[in-house]
């Protein structure tokens, strides 16, 4: 038998992510906040900026400091 997949949490927070993209959730060019992410989830910042890294280095999103 096939032990269950676990997914890291930054595994799911980008899959959340990716989907609310797909689903037209975030528009292009409209801002994801990490903190509101991170609110709705109910998780730390710290692996939404992950997820957000990941995607971004996957060319998924861009990142714009401080905007």
């Amino acid at each position: 038998m096939t032990p269950p997949v676990v997914h890291s949490l930054r595994e799911q927070i980008r899959e959340h992510i990716v989907e609310g993209i797909v689903s037209g959730r975030w528009k292009p060019g409209e801002r994801i906040v990490e903190r509101r992410i991170a609110t709705e989830l109910e998780v730390s910042q710290t692996p939404v900026r992950e997820a957000l890294r990941e995607l971004e280095t996957l060319r998924l999103i861009e990142s714009a400091p401080n905007k």
